[in-house]
């Protein structure tokens, strides 16, 4: 060090502290992609389930929607009958 100048002494520190910056910011950045990808599949599996459950409320759905039809078209019947008997008891 002792034939480097001043200018150069800092320059080789600010070289080291840089990668020193770099090796630093590099492992943070690794860890939080870690972190990234193990939270993202514990979504996957919730999000898995959710749409899984969401499919079997759909196929409900439309099973009410059939038995709400037939029971609209059993009413009309009944309501038709109905007014046939009052017809009738006048």
């Amino acid at each position: 060090m002792g034939n480097k100048t001043i200018e150069e002494q800092f320059r080789d520190q600010a070289e080291l502290i840089d990668g020193r910056l770099d090796e630093s910011f590099r492992s943070q950045a690794e860890l939080i992609d870690r972190l990234f990808l193990e939270r993202n599949k514990q979504w996957d599996v919730r999000f898995s389930g959710m749409e899984n459950d969401v499919s079997g409320l759909k196929v409900d759905v439309s099973t009410l929607k059939t038995d709400v039809s037939a029971l609209k078209k059993d009413m009309t019947i009944v309501r038709e009958g109905v007014g046939i008997l009052l017809k009738r008891r006048r």
